[in-house]
């Protein structure tokens, strides 16, 4: 009887990981779906790149779209790790947005969120936050798949300096 706390709290965690775990192969699929749609238009990438106040603007013609976007797969949430997150979902006629939160302060990510449209198109959002002795990253990363990408941060180092960067990319056919 004194276990039975804990049965039903590993029964609970058991069945938020399979929801999860769904969640996730859906979330590598579209993205896979849609770097195979980049490659098979032959997309171009037009990217601009902004550091403190220095701009600078590139026009990929050749992308290899697997490398260009490794970071969001480097940053989905992962099956194992979702127990440590809250999820909510809210649901109309044209989206569907699930989100995560992180509860503690155990993870460099600390939320997530995936919107799925009826048209098949998807915006994914990650807030993430890597700290060490030297220095502290936060920064946010989102990928729309009908326009392309955003990713933008700063840079702290204690008693130094402060950074700030930004780069979009976007598809063009």
């Amino acid at each position: 009887m004194r276990f039975l706390p804990y049965i039903i709290l590993l029964f609970f965690t058991a069945c938020n990981v399979k929801k999860n775990e769904k969640e996730y192969y859906y979330f590598v699929a579209a993205f896979d779906q849609k770097i195979k749609e980049l490659e098979l238009n032959n997309y171009k990438l037009h990217q601009f790149i902004i550091k403190d106040e220095k701009q600078d603007t590139l026009l990929i013609d050749s992308v290899e779209w697997k490398k260009e976007l490794v970071l969001f797969f480097d940053h989905a949430l992962s099956k194992k790790k979702s127990i440590n997150y809250k999820r909510t979902e809210k649901s109309t006629k044209e989206i569907v947005k699930i989100e995560y939160d992180l509860v503690g302060d155990l993870e460099d990510l600390k939320r997530v969120s995936f919107v799925s449209k009826n048209n098949g198109a998807f915006i994914y959002n990650a807030q993430l936050i890597k700290k060490n002795r030297l220095s502290e990253i936060s920064y946010n990363i989102e990928f729309d798949s009908e326009k392309g990408y955003l990713i933008k941060g700063v840079q702290k180092v204690p008693y130094s300096y402060e950074t700030t960067f930004r780069i979009e990319g976007y598809f063009i056919p």
